[in-house]
């Protein structure tokens, strides 16, 4: 194996053995080992975690991330990309952009549950799972994530509820927007 520096595309790995595998081949040679999880580099998302750093929304309770997106693939009916040879497939291809910026938000996630939402038939005996929903448990916080491929209307969207307010980045307009508490007691 070439002794240099590895940038690798996600999926970096099918599973845990098989990235603990690499990590440790890594630090054996010495080499740095990144992944290339360009989501939590959005300008948005960047713009995001500043505001919270400086407190905008007090701590952090839980996030919610939606990606719906449409794949031209499906739309055009070609199933041969890799992401639909096995049903979990679109999560390594897709998913892990949001659950990036989820680990980024919460530290290391220690609880998950999964929800299929939505299922289609490719082609007879091969199954893509269309729309899911995970919640998840992370180091200083909750989570959820709704995943929905193949949708005619797009939304990449990250929502932060703090103690003290909420921050909303859309990926796709390029905006972020702030609510706060105010002084007023709440409406009953």
């Amino acid at each position: 194996m070439c002794s240099s520096d590895l940038f690798l595309e996600k999926p970096m790995a099918l599973c845990a053995k098989e990235t603990r595998e690499l990590v440790s081949h890594a630090q054996e040679l010495n080499l740095p080992l990144a992944v290339n999880l360009n989501n939590v580099f959005h300008p948005t998302f960047v713009r995001l975690t500043e505001r919270l750093a400086a407190g905008e929304v007090g701590k952090v309770q839980h996030v919610r991330v939606c990606l719906s997106v449409p794949l031209r693939q499906l739309d055009a009916g070609d199933y041969t990309h890799w992401m639909f040879r096995a049903p979990g497939h679109i999560v390594f291809e897709q998913a892990t952009h949001p659950l990036s910026q989820i680990e980024r938000l919460l530290g290391s996630v220690q609880q998950v549950e999964t929800t299929l939402l939505g299922t289609r038939e490719l082609h007879p005996g091969q199954v893509f799972h269309d729309r899911w929903l995970v919640a998840a448990q992370g180091e200083r916080g909750t989570a959820e994530l709704y995943l929905a491929f193949g949708q005619p209307f797009t939304r990449c969207t990250v929502e932060v509820l703090g103690t003290d307010g909420s921050l909303e980045a859309d990926l796709m307009a390029s905006t972020l927007v702030v609510e706060r508490k105010t002084q007023a007691l709440d409406f009953w």
